[in-house]
């Protein structure tokens, strides 16, 4: 089908796995529109992972921290 792994997000888990389980079997390009409606993630044979409806906004976290602080083992 040219994907390799879709999670579904949906208000039973019931509904989720029927939404993965279409938008993997049919392809990389019906599985936006097959998830849209509540979200999920798609991941190609590439390697590529596809946000979908509410989860398409990639995330994006920025953190700073004062100059010389650090997590406990974590290299500078």
């Amino acid at each position: 089908s040219g994907l390799i792994a879709v999670t579904a997000l949906a208000p039973t888990a019931v509904e989720a796995e029927a939404l993965a389980k279409q938008a993997l079997l049919s392809g990389p390009d019906a599985a936006a529109g097959i998830l849209g409606r509540h979200g999920g993630i798609a991941v190609d044979e590439a390697g590529r992972v596809a946000r979908i409806g509410r989860l398409k906004p990639n995330p994006v976290v920025k953190i700073k921290l004062p100059a010389g602080a650090g997590l406990p083992g974590m290299r500078a």
